[in-house]
């Protein structure tokens, strides 16, 4: 059967192209999608594929760039299937791939190609077009979705040659032919938005990046705009298509692709594209009232599905029409809204932050056998999580491996994770606080599993209201733009408000350089216990000195960039950005570029370049200068004080009038012991008590020395104030020792209870 119908497709392309493809297409809705793709397998294997017919006179190149997310294995396989049957043109294979999890990503990894990692929440569709260009070689590059099932093996040949022939073409897309569950509603959108081309070339413009092609010399004079967040692809060719460009509609290279959306998408899908029709097109508020943009379009679309459903003979489509186009239509309106209030910034707006692809899930790099461990680990992690009193509405992956930047740790030939593994997992409650003994069980799965895996476990219980109402803080914007979901929804973390790393506040840098100041406080009371030994430290020391050191180093850069709005969650694209930044106001800043650098890479390859105690010493005490340089400014800039002490007053003195005053108040009563015995001192309490860590923070850092010499003569009653502890206003040189040791170990109880 199928040898006589290809017998007389390729006799009807001998005489005319045309008849070939309308007979294609009659086949395909006599009997469906899946003749096609059984139409085309039979070409290949009785030899007489129409891809080697005449039509194809050379052989092209390009490299295919194919996103996923969750695409359905099935018709992925039917993807890479139609792929590797395309004849005429040599290509290359890329997969951006979100982390997908229905068996998609054991699609890709089986067939071949090479696979980068974007987290759905770092998916920003331009900018993942844009990576995926810098990914490629070549001038023609193709775009092709997972779920997008080329039809014939010359789908990409027929794709490809007007952008050989014609000089003036930047960009060809194929026509998309619905699957065969494809709703009449969305069957009868296809065929009229593709069809013969015929229908859209009265639109404005139209056009479809799901199969398509497009020229690097032209992208690389004009990237897709990373600002908007939908119908990037109609703005790049539509920009392109006022220059004077090419934007070519190839209806005889045929992709099946198609997707049935519940009243909700539509309205989400229909709200974003309307946001992005203001930027694109210059849509003028006079032109978006109600009629226009609800009224009149519904009308006329309810008709033109009444008379498609008659014709096709599908009552229920006339049923379903109200309900899908009103929620279309409105949600174009009301997107148009939106789109107003960001177009009018006259493309100011910065794009959303996120990184560079990855190869790994977990590390910059690909290791399968380290990928599989942690696969491993996660999964019994979330495991143990299911098995909670309530269970968790997601489990999300943050810190390094979340941010697909993790430290692998190589000793003797084995690898082994060098990081945390950092989960946070998400409760749906009322309120923003986990209650007591849930959060216990939380710790408790901690408690457990941290010993078994050889590393901490940090699992951090958090409610979904309180990462809907998340503050621009560090730890929320890192979480919201650099984590991947190990349970819930891919777009999960989109109820967390979006977040620009240019947005935290400088509060963010103080809270960093205090929480750096203790790590490289606890390296020191560490380190000298073995001040006697010649020897190397053992590795669990080695291991927590370094790394609060290195941490120390990361912050002094950090700082400088988010005190420049330069601040992004992403390790690697911090250290380009420290790299090529300049500062004058800091003396040595060199220094602190350079240790920046050296703890990046230590980051992603943990070495240990220090193993004895004199080794450690030098470089503790080297680091401790090069991260006082950044902490000593950024108070400065930030505050304005030019000493610790006028920081100290700074930060204590006056009222703090806040909605948590009372509770700050009530945590100063606790750390003291008792309660305030007049008014005035009740008022010297408002103060949240982590700004009594900030003040004694330098102090116990920089004017205590490794080998025990101190300047606590000269602020050991200030600290001691600060902290609650009892003493005298003068401290003799021969009691210094024993109240610097009573004087750390006060002020890292109050950093852990306050932190």
């Amino acid at each position: 059967m199928w040898s006589v119908l290809i017998n007389c497709i390729n006799g009807l392309y001998d005489r005319y192209q045309l008849y070939r493809i309308s007979a294609e297409f009659a086949i395909y809705l006599i009997f469906g999608q899946s003749a096609i793709i059984l139409l085309n397998e039979a070409k290949t294997a009785v030899d007489l594929s129409y891809g080697e017919i005449r039509v194809q006179t050379m052989t092209m190149k390009t490299t295919i760039v194919m996103r996923s997310f969750n695409d359905s294995p099935e018709y992925v396989e039917q993807t890479l299937t139609s792929l590797s049957l395309q004849q005429g043109v040599d290509f290359d294979l890329i997969h951006l791939d979100s982390f997908s999890t229905d068996g998609t990503l054991e699609i890709l990894k089986k067939r071949g190609g090479k696979i980068y990692y974007v987290s759905s929440s770092e998916y920003i569709p331009g900018r993942t077009l844009n990576y995926g260009m810098e990914l490629c070689q070549g001038e023609i590059i193709t775009f092709l979705n997972a779920d997008a099932t080329p039809v014939g093996p010359d789908w990409l040949y027929r794709l490809l040659k007007p952008l050989v022939d014609n000089e003036n073409a930047i960009a060809t897309f194929s026509r998309q032919i619905p699957r065969d569950d494809a709703e009449p509603l969305f069957r009868k959108d296809y065929e009229r938005s593709f069809g013969d081309g015929e229908e859209h070339r009265k639109w404005k413009h139209f056009f479809s990046m799901a199969a398509s092609a497009i020229k690097r010399s032209y992208w690389e004079k004009h990237r897709f705009d990373d600002a908007i967040t939908s119908s990037e692809d109609i703005d790049w060719t539509y920009r392109a298509k006022l220059e004077g460009k090419d934007i070519v509609y190839v209806p005889d290279s045929i992709a099946v692709h198609s997707h049935n959306y519940d009243y909700e998408s539509s309205y989400r899908r229909h709200r974003a594209e309307g946001g992005a029709d203001p930027w694109t097109f210059s849509v003028k508020p006079k032109d978006a009232g109600f009629l226009r943009q609800v009224t009149l379009p519904f009308v006329a679309e309810f008709a033109r599905d009444v008379k498609y459903a008659i014709k096709e003979g599908v009552p229920s489509a006339i049923l379903d029409s109200p309900t899908l186009r009103w929620s279309q239509k409105l949600g174009h309106y009301h997107g148009l809204k939106d789109g107003f209030e960001t177009a009018v910034k006259a493309r100011a707006i910065a794009p959303p932050d996120v990184a560079a692809p990855t190869e790994g899930k977990y590390t910059v790099w690909l290791d399968e056998d380290f990928e599989r461990k942690l696969d491993t680990d996660f999964a019994v992690i979330v495991a143990e999580l299911e098995n909670l009193s309530t269970k968790p509405d997601a489990i999300i992956l943050g810190g390094g491996y979340g941010r697909r930047e993790g430290g692998v740790l190589e000793i003797n030939g084995e690898k082994k994770p060098y990081n945390d593994y950092d989960l946070y997992v998400v409760f749906d409650l009322k309120t923003s606080v986990v209650p007591k003994k849930l959060a216990e069980e939380v710790h408790q799965v901690s408690e457990r599993l941290s010993p078994q895996m050889g590393l901490e476990v940090d699992l951090c219980p958090v409610s979904k209201k309180k990462l809907q109402d998340a503050e621009p803080r560090i730890e929320w914007y890192e979480l919201r733009r650099g984590a991947w979901m190990l349970k819930g929804p891919g777009r999960y973390l989109n109820l967390m408000p979006d977040y620009r790393g240019f947005e935290i506040p400088p509060e963010e840098g103080e809270r960093l350089l205090m929480n750096r100041a203790v790590g490289m406080i606890y390296a020191r009371r560490a380190l000298q216990k073995f001040k006697d030994s010649k020897s190397e430290l053992p590795e669990d020391d080695l291991d927590f000195i370094t790394r609060n050191i290195y941490k120390a180093l990361l912050a002094a850069g950090d700082v400088v960039l988010l005190r420049h709005n330069l601040y992004h969650y992403s390790y690697r694209e911090r250290l380009k950005r420290l790299q090529s930044f300049e500062l004058k106001t800091i003396a040595d800043f060199d220094k602190i570029k350079a240790g920046h650098a050296e703890a990046m890479n230590y980051r992603m390859h943990p070495e240990f370049k220090h193993k004895t105690y004199a080794e450690l010493v030098k470089f503790w005490e080297e680091s401790r200068e090069t991260f006082k340089l950044a902490h000593r400014w950024f108070v400065a800039v930030t505050t304005g004080a030019g000493s610790w002490d006028s920081y100290g007053d700074q930060l204590l003195s006056g009222l703090d009038i806040e909605p948590k005053t009372v509770l700050n108040i009530y945590k100063n009563i606790r750390l003291k012991g008792e309660f305030p015995s007049s008014v005035k001192e009740s008022l010297s309490l408002t103060s949240h008590p982590q700004k009594r860590v900030k003040v004694v923070a330098p102090y116990l850092l920089y004017d205590v020395e490794m080998d025990g010499e101190n300047k606590i003569a000269d602020f050991g009653a200030k600290i001691a104030r600060t902290l609650f502890i009892p003493c005298t206003d003068t401290i003799s040189r021969d009691s210094a020792d024993e109240f610097i040791q009573s004087v750390e170990l006060r002020f890292l109880s109050v950093w852990q209870e306050v932190n």
